[in-house]
């Protein structure tokens, strides 16, 4: 923002004129703006409660609603389990496994990712896994079932291409864990499970409520279908995935494609759905995905008790979550040999990004459902939080910091509310306000549309309406900016903590 004060303003002056009606009122309605959305930010969750069900019965259910997954027919890594080579199953004992042993066997990571690579598909096929864990808990006043699903890749290949910038940013990394989540209400006058809960008594003691299917991380909302007018979704579901990053998002109508509203159910301005090309429009497009529909795609289905599975399934195996964690813990590494078998993430990838590639082999989150509410609430180019960096005041630099929130507004056509209250201190000046209201409308992934306005003091025009442009680069935020009444530039570069 450059400031028209080159010389002492004289102080009677200024504050006849930072004192106008005009500017009180609307640093106000600024102010006002920014309370109201404060207590969204500060209200917890509801704290869910426990409620175990026996193992056979966790198996059971997991088995029932064990998803059909369909693959890119280019795709080259598949799910398998986090102990790959050493293939552990849930048959043997792996806390009698020694940590050197354990060390030898799984390597580093990205050698792990070579081996896996360098095998022939139908090995790829025989190795597949999917690990599980079944919980229960009360929420909104009723009781749910959550079966959560992991899909562990040793390798992660994905370009993110932009759209009216022409970027490319390379996603490849070592380690990939995507997770879906079944949302289970109990059927009401279902009988109790028997001593030996079986498939079939979990289709009929419960049914599914709502899908949501992980789509990349930070800030890209999941893909979520929620059961609504006592409709039934059969099971199993079929789960599309994204090539070369995994992403996934569920198939309700079985057409081999992701359809907004019908594969979907949320109305948001950024739906990623499944998206094979990297582009990062707003709006899914039919054409940014192939279609899964014909007889090259790799489809895997669950692997029966009896070892069968349909004929056009080539099959995966399901292990306990639990046991993957349990048994982790147990090698106690040393800092040195976890960043080694895990892989480590590079400064910039960390920093210009939201991948963080030691949390995707053996996550240690227990099953309480917090990763599935962290990605219900995920909303797309917030950037809320703590906002600290710097921005042009004068033809110069200046320090910026303060508190950055942000509203989502479930509809495609309003706009989304950011709210900023940040205190700037520019060199060789005292400090300044700026408060701030826009609603912000995201173009495609890392790009938003802002107009609003905002009260700057000791500014030539204190309160001024505004129009922006934001980028999104990680935890950075890039800014510039119009103020259109004063005609004059500012520029924002901050990083939101």
């Amino acid at each position: 923002m450059i400031l028209r004060e080159h010389n002492p303003p004289d102080p009677a002056r200024m504050s006849r004129k930072d004192c106008s009606p005009m500017s009180r009122r609307l640093a106000f309605v600024l102010i006002c703006i920014i309370s109201l959305l404060v207590p969204a930010t500060l209200v917890a969750d509801e704290a869910p409660a426990s409620l175990p069900l026996f193992s056979a019965e966790q198996t059971a259910i997991a088995r029932a609603f064990a998803p059909v997954f369909i693959f890119h027919p280019d795709e080259l890594f598949f799910p398998i389990s986090s102990t790959f080579p050493m293939l552990l199953g849930t048959d043997r004992d792996s806390d009698t496994v020694a940590s050197s042993l354990a060390r030898e066997q799984l390597g580093r990571a990205g050698e792990r990712a070579a081996r896996y690579a360098a095998l022939p598909h139908e090995s790829k096929m025989a190795l597949a896994a999917v690990g599980y864990r079944v919980f229960t808990r009360f929420r909104h006043g009723e009781t749910e079932v959550v079966v959560e699903y992991w899909c562990h890749y040793v390798y992660n290949a994905f370009t993110i291409r932009g759209t009216w910038l022409p970027y490319r940013i390379s996603g490849n990394h070592p380690q990939d864990l995507e997770r879906l989540f079944l949302v289970l209400s109990p059927v009401p006058g279902a009988p109790r499970a028997a001593d030996e809960p079986d498939e079939a008594w979990a289709r009929r003691a419960f049914r599914i409520q709502r899908i949501v299917a992980n789509a990349h991380d930070g800030s890209v909302p999941a893909n979520e279908y929620e059961v609504k007018d006592d409709r039934a979704v059969d099971s199993p579901v079929t789960i599309l995935v994204e090539k070369g990053s995994h992403a996934m998002a569920p198939d309700i109508n079985h057409d081999g494609r992701f359809t907004p509203e019908v594969d979907s159910t949320r109305t948001r301005k950024l739906l990623w759905g499944i998206r094979d090309g990297g582009s990062t429009w707003g709006w899914f497009r039919s054409g940014q995905m192939d279609a899964r529909d014909t007889d090259r795609s790799v489809r895997l289905c669950v692997r029966s008790a009896s070892g069968e599975t349909a004929g056009n399934c080539a099959s995966y195996r399901l292990y306990q979550i639990e046991d993957i964690q349990h048994w982790f813990d147990t090698l106690k590494l040393s800092a040195e040999d976890r960043r080694e078998i895990t892989g480590s993430t590079s400064f910039l990838k960390r920093t210009f990004s939201n991948v963080r590639v030691e949390e995707l082999m053996v996550p240690h989150d227990p099953p309480d459902g917090r990763v599935l509410d962290r990605m219900l609430r995920r909303r797309p180019q917030s950037g809320q939080g703590i906002a600290a960096g710097f921005a042009s005041l004068n033809n110069g630099p200046g320090f910026a910091v303060g508190p950055r929130l942000f509203r989502d507004i479930q509809s495609r056509r309003w706009p989304d509310v950011v709210a900023e209250g940040v205190a700037l201190f520019p060199r060789g000046q005292n400090p300044v306000a700026k408060v701030s209201a826009f609603g912000s409308y995201a173009i495609d992934a890392m790009t938003n549309v802002l107009i609003g306005a905002d009260w700057i003091s000791r500014a030539n025009r204190s309160a001024d309406v505004v129009t922006a442009i934001e980028f999104h680069i990680g935890m950075f935020v890039v800014r510039p900016s119009w103020r259109l009444g004063e005609g004059v530039f500012d520029s924002m570069v901050v990083a939101v903590f």
